[in-house]
């Protein structure tokens, strides 16, 4: 479900944000969401029961379950770090033809079943590969969500909030139909939620000593637009230089439940990163380089966990955050 946890998503949703405010104000201005075409999308202030920022269903209020309003059916072309995430559109689910029947659908499972106009409700043009993305629905009835890409592969999903993610997106055009999983006719309106926003990412992890399963893992993407050394206080602590660019707020949460005589957090990705670690009582610690760690004797408390960019102020490769009583 896209609304599998709430804060979780609200703090990703808001590290999102704050990375597209820094990169409108560096980067390329094209680097944000583009709308194909007059559909209209709407994001207001205020936060639903998901966490995130209140979606136009809002406005269905006003309409019959079937009658369209005007903004339907709009067209995406997105880059990576677009913004506002979630994309969203709407329509009325539901048509006449079987989904069955659809280019990539035919001899698919019966998670495909159901009914679909000829036409996609929607047509969602990648303009460049995303490293993560997901299509989620949303309606008071049971809908088909089908994505169908330009070589012919495609994804189903049924439910109230059916959902399609994925890791490595290929750029190209992705063909979006929301169809009436019961009969060749129209359904309720729902909304169409595009998103980079991966509900796995930048997790809290609380363990004591003992903690199954060993290591607990947090995932993410590394760096943001401040410097390591003024999060940390200094350039260079007992474990390491402070380098490159964080997030101001930490990527994980981590709660020391009990002391540990041993522990180690250390971080893995495709390209170097630098560690910063704050601790309870205003200690800092860094580590940087291929795959950095942290290990030691760590009181109780609270500790934040920041994940930088050494090279630039700017998101950076996925990482794995691996905390662990193993003395690897």
């Amino acid at each position: 479900m896209f609304c599998s946890n709430s804060h979780v998503q609200f703090f990703a949703w808001l590290r999102k944000l704050e990375r597209w405010a820094f990169h409108y104000q560096a980067g390329p201005a094209v680097n944000k969401f583009l709308p194909l075409g007059l559909g209209v999308f709407v994001v207001a202030a205020g936060l639903s029961s998901c966490g995130r920022a209140e979606s136009v269903l809002s406005t269905f209020k006003g309409n019959s379950p079937a009658e369209s309003a005007e903004g339907d059916y709009g067209n995406f072309n997105l880059l990576p770090d677009f913004y506002p995430d979630p994309a969203i559109g709407t329509g009325l689910s539901g048509g006449t033809v079987p989904a069955t029947q659809l280019a990539g659908v035919e001899g698919s499972s019966e998670t495909c079943v159901g009914f679909v106009n000829e036409s996609p409700a929607h047509k969602v043009n990648l303009q460049d590969n995303f490293n993560h993305l997901n299509f989620s629905v949303e309606s008071p009835e049971p809908v088909l969500l089908v994505v169908v890409s330009e070589m012919g592969d495609r994804w189903c999903a049924v439910g109230r909030q059916p959902i399609v993610e994925g890791d490595y997106w290929s750029s190209g055009r992705y063909n979006v139909y929301v169809g009436n999983p019961d009969a060749p006719e129209v359904g309720d309106r729902y909304e169409l939620l595009i998103s980079e926003i991966n509900l796995e990412d930048y997790q809290p992890i609380s363990i004591a000593p003992g903690f199954e399963p060993d290591p607990a893992i947090g995932t993410g993407y590394v760096g943001g637009s401040l410097s390591a050394i003024d999060v940390a206080g200094t350039a260079l602590t007992e474990t390491g230089d402070c380098e490159g660019f964080v997030d101001s707020s930490a990527d994980h949460q981590l709660t020391l439940e009990q002391p540990f005589q041993f522990l180690k957090v250390l971080a893995s990705s495709d390209e170097p990163t630098s560690l910063v670690i704050l601790g309870p009582n205003g200690e800092s610690w860094c580590s940087t380089g291929d795959n950095p760690y942290i290990e030691g004797v760590w009181d109780a408390g609270e500790y934040e966990v920041y994940l930088a960019n050494p090279y630039s102020k700017q998101s950076g490769a996925r990482y794995e955050l691996r905390v662990t009583e193993i003395d690897e």
